[in-house]
């Protein structure tokens, strides 16, 4: 792959500047040729010092740290937010908010200015052939049943969504354009949920639809925008990456952590075609002493994925688990009697096997907002408080076969409202079980799976609670299945 990309943030606590020099010494020795820099309010502005923390670096600072990551054989990336995620400026210039999650006004005198001085000075100590604009999660609530548009000032409401969105990613190209430096940018916004249901992660990564439907704007974008396609949850397929290729676009998949990042670099390899560019890892944890060893770890394992991925299929037993796991998920039951357990470990077949899944969340580390553990190993899946969610799985009796007997134990449990759902592949879903909790106890599906070569299952849950909490940690299929000629009723 020509990319092999490492982000760090300087966004999130206060950035120890040892620490960041080692990581890119460590991103280097990993195999990375690329290291993107989230700078925002890190950066000591000279024009607009009113921007920059108390904690900012210099200008001299950045160019150094440009030349050394030049001497390591890395090409130095800066990172500025823009569209989303501008806290840095609206808290400071409160009459460019347009919406509370964090968009400014593209329609108010006097942005555009400002952008472009700090893009010159950080232009001018970086000297990047990359710039990252951000434009990513540009919605006004992640749950998809609170969202309203992101767009509330006189002048935007009066023009489509996407046309807002689409002009101020031109308007920045080409700025860009005329510095002789590449756009790239998240394409989140520009993906919808609902074109990818069977996506197999929690949404992660899909922020266009309704209401602003701003993924209609991706048909009128420079095909010379360097798209970053990111998806943190393990998943089998991750078929944005492929859209986005499709569309003209080159394209790179980002990942963060190491179930997440060989799951989506081994479907990028298997699914490439010549837009596809490369990988990131990003990093969204403070750099700071406390998280050296975990930083660290997770840039030596992504680079090691990254690097060796195309010569080495598996690494070890786990990676051979998950290889399994992905090419045997839509593999027919046993004939006559079966029974099959779909556990949440890593590489089970709870994760794997699933259609996907939304609002629920399947992580690989734990941690505060300034000090991050692991790995840890997930065993089930989780849910935050207030939010629904869904998880979907295809039950195939097989070829020519039909289910004489469907069985279900399920370890289900929020709490709130929570049901079990099942439906023939062209019918609606039929309610099984609206326990708040079930812990094993066995549902008889027969009545609805008699004489059908397969069913959908759905787990869905809302959480009432206080906390975020494990919801679904396993759940067991067993029953019977015959030739599609001869079948008979039988209950568990």
């Amino acid at each position: 792959m020509d990319i092999r990309a490492q982000l760090f943030t300087l966004r999130m606590g206060i950035t120890d500047p040892d620490v960041l020099n080692r990581l890119m010494e460590q991103a280097a020795d990993a195999g990375f040729n690329m290291v993107l820099l989230e700078v925002g309010e890190a950066f000591a502005y000279r024009r607009h010092p009113e921007l920059s923390s108390s904690r900012a670096f210099t200008h001299d600072f950045f160019a150094g740290l440009a030349g050394h990551a030049r001497k390591l054989g890395l090409s130095l990336v800066p990172y500025m937010a823009t569209f989303s995620h501008t806290h840095y400026i609206m808290d400071v210039y409160p009459e460019f908010r347009e919406s509370s999650p964090g968009v400014y006004c593209s329609s108010r005198p006097g942005l555009y200015p400002l952008l472009f001085d700090l893009m010159e000075e950080i232009i001018q100590a970086f000297e990047p052939a990359y710039f990252h604009i951000g434009h990513d999660e540009a919605v006004s609530s992640y749950d998809t049943r609170q969202r309203t548009s992101v767009l509330v000032c006189p002048d935007c409401r009066r023009q489509e969504p996407a046309s807002v969105f689409k002009r101020d990613i031109l308007r920045i190209h080409d700025f860009l354009s005329r510095h002789n430096i590449r756009t790239m940018m998240w394409a989140d916004s520009l993906l919808d949920p609902d074109d990818f249901p069977e996506a197999g992660f929690a949404g992660s990564g899909c922020y266009g639809g309704p209401p602003d439907n701003l993924q209609t704007a991706i048909d009128t974008l420079p095909r010379d925008i360097l798209m970053c396609d990111w998806h943190y949850e393990p998943a089998r397929e991750y078929p944005t990456l492929l859209y986005l290729q499709e569309k003209g676009f080159d394209t790179l998949g980002c990942t963060w952590f190491e179930y997440n990042s060989y799951t989506f670099t081994r479907y990028a390899l298997e699914h490439r075609t010549e837009k596809f560019k490369g990988m990131m890892a990003t990093s969204w944890i403070p750099l700071n002493a406390e998280n050296y060893s975990t930083q660290k770890r997770i840039c030596a394992w992504n680079g090691r994925i990254f690097n060796s991925m195309e010569n080495s299929a598996s690494f070890n037993s786990l990676t051979r688990r998950i290889d399994e796991s992905c090419r045997s998920w839509d593999r027919p039951l046993e004939d006559g009697d079966f029974r099959k357990v779909y556990t949440f470990d890593l590489g089970g077949a709870g994760v794997l096997h699933s259609l996907g899944w939304k609002d629920m969340r399947y992580i690989e580390r734990n941690g505060s907002t300034t000090v991050f553990s692991g790995p840890v190993r997930p065993r089930s899946m989780e849910i935050k408080p207030g939010r629904k969610g869904e998880i979907k799985y295809r039950i195939k009796a097989g070829n020519n076969r039909v289910f004489e007997r469907l069985c279900l134990k399920a370890w289900f449990d929020c709490p709130g409202r929570n049901s079990v759902m099942v439906r023939a592949e062209d019918g609606e879903f039929i309610v099984l079980s609206s326990d708040t909790a079930l812990k094993g106890r066995k549902l008889d599906l027969s009545s609805l799976a008699l004489g059908r070569n397969s069913v959908i299952l759905k787990f869905e849950a809302e959480n009432e609670g206080e906390e975020r909490v494990p919801v679904l940690k396993r759940f067991e299929i067993e029953g019977r299945n015959i030739e599609e000629k001869c079948h008979g009723r039988n209950s568990c």
